[in-house]
């Protein structure tokens, strides 16, 4: 999979501090249609010219929430799911807003959990071409892709922003299904 930008350049994966040498995006083979589409509420007009999507693998966008205060258990559901469904752990990517959470350090939690009831390793955004599930912040995980993008509680304090970049990067980090979990209001 790939994207087109209006500059050939090879770009280097997290978001720039310096964002003045950055390339307009004009065609997306990335992300399934319904991705695509509903990252798009999160394109701030006259900002991106129309990005034009090449295909029309329709892909999934689903919405999740959890209860109490740790999505810990909620993603654990959600993996097995995936599992049964056939996908591998080298296909699926958790991202968090940042890399303590929001309202904790759930990302460390959930790797130690991860880790422990399928016996197997973790990997950050650098280990995103290696058989591993990756758990990682949605800066560090800029420019990267999988399959599968959990994206947790990416709103902050429940506000869901158009025009947020942060949920538009989460939002376009999905190949073929994008899943939302969110704290229960």
């Amino acid at each position: 999979m790939a994207q087109k930008m209006t500059n050939d350049e090879k770009l280097t994966s997290g978001i720039p501090e310096n964002r003045s040498h950055c390339r307009q995006l004009t065609e997306v083979v990335r992300n399934s249609k319904k991705v695509h589409n509903f990252a798009k509420k999160y394109m701030t007009a006259g900002i991106y010219p129309q990005i034009r999507l090449v295909h029309d693998y329709k892909g999934e966008v689903k919405f999740e929430s959890f209860s109490n205060n740790s999505p810990i258990n909620k993603l654990m559901e959600i993996i097995d799911e995936l599992q049964r469904s056939g996908y591998s752990f080298g296909e699926i990517a958790v991202i968090f807003r940042t890399k303590s959470g929001v309202d904790g350090n759930h990302a460390e939690i959930f790797k130690r959990a991860f880790e422990q009831k399928y016996n197997v390793k973790t990997g950050d955004a650098e280990h995103n071409y290696e058989d591993v599930l990756v758990v990682s912040s949605v800066r560090e995980y800029s420019e990267l892709e999988r399959p599968v993008v959990i994206g947790v509680n990416p709103h902050v304090d429940g506000n869901v922003q158009l025009h947020d970049p942060f949920m538009l990067i989460l939002c376009t980090r999905a190949i073929c299904k994008l899943i939302l979990l969110e704290k229960m209001k």
